[in-house]
């Protein structure tokens, strides 16, 4: 076998395999990477070095993995059960200031919190026992978090 052929094969395969490589890091520098945690956390109010009650929340935790700005949609929650058809409900709370679409630079990290009695109230009279945080962009991609149970 001749040494130009065998540089030729070598120089191909190793172009091809750039090549590749590059459409893959440019598919991935353009998809959306968010990632959507939920926890259950308290928070407990001070005040003057007194403790005052503790209130349990539901933390939706958002963050942008991408290497572009997104903007968010309000959290929504996908339920173990089907209603009419559907498991995502949206829950609006009418006191709340955020304004959506939340914009998101890269690396960014938000915390979005719920009252865990008020997700408990409205969900468990549905017979709801586990539930999941769902994210959309508003380029109309879906991001969901981990089940947590009621």
């Amino acid at each position: 076998m001749d040494w130009q052929l065998v540089i030729a094969i070598y120089a191909t395969v190793i172009s091809t395999l750039v090549l590749i490589w590059r459409l893959v890091e440019f598919y991935l520098e353009k998809a959306g990477r968010i990632k959507v945690k939920i926890k259950l956390i308290t928070k407990i109010a001070v005040f003057n070095n007194i403790l005052g009650d503790r209130i349990l929340y539901y933390s939706v935790e958002v963050t942008n993995f991408s290497n572009h700005k997104r903007l968010i949609e309000r959290p929504r929650f996908k339920t173990d059960l089907l209603f009419d058809g559907e498991n995502i409900f949206s829950y609006i709370d009418f006191t709340d200031a955020i304004q959506y679409p939340l914009p998101f630079e890269p690396g960014e990290k938000r915390e979005i919190l719920y009252k865990k009695a008020d997700i408990d109230e409205k969900f468990k009279r549905l017979q709801v026992k586990r539930i999941k945080a769902v994210i959309e962009d508003t380029l109309g991609k879906y991001y969901r978090s981990n089940w947590v149970s009621l």
